[in-house]
C-alpha cells in the first residue's frame, strides 16, 4: 500500500505548481511547498536544478516538477524521480534587523521557516481539528507501540529525517489521557516508501549518507509570501542573537491609512514572548497572524496599532477603519512552535498541562508574560519517543524539526472560515 492511498485527503482543489525554473527569491510565484535542508545533507554544495544555483542551508528549495498541476492538497507530489534535484528559488533575502551586515551570510542555517500570504496577509487560524504535519531529525525512531506509525518505517531505514509526516488532532491542548493518534507519511524525500520511488521532493536518503529537512512551510498560491523564519543558535549569535529570536521580512514596502511599513527584516519574537531563554532554541515555527502589525499576545487586549497590507490591486475588502481578523474578534497572533533537544527549557513544565517539555511536543506562546510555553500536543501522541514513556534515558527524546499546520476542510491560506 502507497502513502498516497494511506493519506487522508484535505478538503479542496488541486493548486498548480510553478515549473518556472528560476523565481526571484522576492516573488515566490505559485510554490506550494518550500523548503530547507540541513548542514550535513548530501545535497549541500551540489547543483540544485535551477542553473547556476547550488544548494545550502541557506537557500530557500522547491520540489523538481513537470509542468501541470501536480500538487494535490494531501501533501503528496507525483513521480520527479529520486535523483532529481529540487529548484534553488534563491537565499532568503535581507539581512538581520540591527544591520550589523547587508545580507544573511551565505552559510547561515535557517532552522525554522513560516510563509503566509503577503496578499493578504492571511492564514486560516487553527480553532478546531487541526492537520498536522511534521519532520524529525536524525536519530529520532518513534514509538513502536504506537500505530499508525510511518516514522518507524523510515527510520528503520534511516530515511525519516528527510520526510514529512502528518497527524490529524481533534482539538487543541489536547488532555494527556488521549489515545495515540500516531503518524502517516505525507511526502517522501526520496518517494520511496517499502517499493520504487514514486514520489517526493528529489532528496537523497540512504544509510551511508542523505538529507535531512531542516524546515518546510506549505505556501498559499499567491503572488508574494511574507515569511518569518529564526536561524539556528550558532549562526544567531553571529549577528547579535538568539536562536529564539523569531525575525520576518516583509518583501515591499506598503502603505495602508497613512501608515507606512518599509520592506525589510524586522525581529518578530524576542525569546521571552516564546516563554523561552536567550540561550533556547526554536526548532520549528508556524505563523497564524492577525493582520495587526507585530505581534500581539495572546489573550491580551489589542487595539489597532499598526498597519495592515492589501491586495496588489486595492482589494477594498481589505481598507478601511477595522483591522479585519481572522474569524470572529480573535485580535491575537498564534504561534505554533518546538524547541531543539540542547535548549534548556526542556524538562521545564509546560504553563498548560504542567507536563516537562520535549523537543517532540508541539509548543505555543504562554498565557501571561514570565511562564514557560504551553503544550499543545504531546509528543508521544504524535507516536513520538518523550521522557514521558523513557523517563530514565533522555537521549531517547525525538526532536520535530519543522512544523506547518493546515485545518482540516480548508485548503486554501486565502480562504477564512465562515
Amino acid at each position: 500500500m502507497t502513502a498516497f492511498s494511506r493519506s487522508l485527503p484535505l478538503f479542496g482543489a488541486i493548486a498548480a505548481l510553478s515549473a518556472a525554473p528560476c523565481v526571484h527569491a522576492q516573488d515566490w510565484l505559485n510554490i506550494p511547498v518550500a523548503f530547507l535542508i540541513g548542514p550535513n545533507s548530501v545535497n549541500i554544495g551540489r547543483p540544485s536544478s535551477t542553473p547556476g544555483q547550488l544548494i545550502d542551508s541557506g537557500i530557500l528549495l522547491t520540489p523538481n516538477s513537470p509542468p501541470g498541476p501536480v500538487f494535490a492538497h494531501n501533501f503528496l507530489l507525483p513521480s520527479f524521480g529520486p535523483t532529481t534535484a529540487p529548484f534553488g528559488r534563491g537565499r532568503i533575502p535581507g539581512g538581520p534587523p540591527n544591520g550589523s551586515a547587508p545580507t544573511w551570510a551565505n552559510d547561515d542555517e535557517v532552522d525554522a521557516l513560516s510563509m503566509i500570504s503577503w496578499r493578504t496577509w492571511f492564514k486560516v487560524r487553527v480553532v478546531n481539528q487541526a492537520r498536522w504535519l511534521f519532520s524529525v531529525t536524525a536519530g529520532s525512531t518513534g514509538v513502536a507501540a504506537i500505530t499508525p506509525n510511518d516514522l518507524l518505517l523510515e527510520a528503520a531505514g534511516f530515511q525519516g529525517h528527510a520526510d514529512i509526516f502528518q497527524a490529524d488532532v481533534p482539538q487543541l491542548f489536547l488532555p494527556i489521557t488521549t489515545p495515540p493518534i500516531g503518524n502517516l507519511l505525507s511526502i517522501d524525500g526520496n518517494g520511496g516508501l517499502n517499493g520504487p520511488p514514486d514520489f517526493g521532493f528529489g532528496l537523497v536518503e540512504r544509510p551511508a549518507a542523505n538529507d535531512e529537512l531542516s524546515c518546510f512551510s506549505i505556501v498559499a498560491n499567491s503572488l508574494r509570501q511574507l515569511y518569518f523564519h529564526s536561524l539556528s543558535r550558532s549562526h544567531a549569535a553571529a549577528y547579535g542573537y538568539s536562536g529564539a529570536h523569531v525575525f520576518w521580512r516583509n518583501p515591499v514596502t506598503f502603505t495602508v491609512l497613512g501608515n507606512t511599513v518599509l520592506a525589510g527584516t524586522y525581529v518578530y519574537l524576542l525569546p521571552s514572548d516564546l516563554g523561552l531563554t536567550f540561550a533556547d532554541d526554536v526548532d520549528a515555527l508556524v505563523v497564524h497572524e492577525n493582520k495587526i502589525t507585530g505581534f500581539q499576545r495572546t489573550g491580551g487586549l489589542v487595539l489597532p496599532d499598526g498597519t495592515i497590507p492589501i491586495e496588489a490591486n486595492g482589494d477594498a475588502e481589505h481598507l478601511g477603519v477595522a483591522v479585519q481578523p481572522f474569524t470572529g474578534a480573535f485580535t491575537s497572533d498564534q504561534i505554533f512552535f518546538s524547541v531543539t533537544p540542547d535548549s534548556p527549557i526542556v524538562g521545564t513544565l509546560d504553563s498548560a498541562l504542567g507536563q516537562p517539555i520535549n523537543p517532540g511536543d508541539i509548543l505555543t506562546t504562554p498565557a501571561s508574560p514570565g511562564l514557560p510555553p504551553r503544550i499543545v500536543v504531546l509528543g508521544e501522541l504524535l507516536g513520538l519517543r518523550t521522557v514521558r514513556i523513557a523517563p530514565f534515558d533522555i537521549n531517547l527524546m525525538d526532536d520535530i524539526d519543522a512544523l506547518d499546520n493546515i485545518p482540516i476542510g480548508y485548503y486554501d491560506e486565502t480562504q477564512a472560515p465562515g
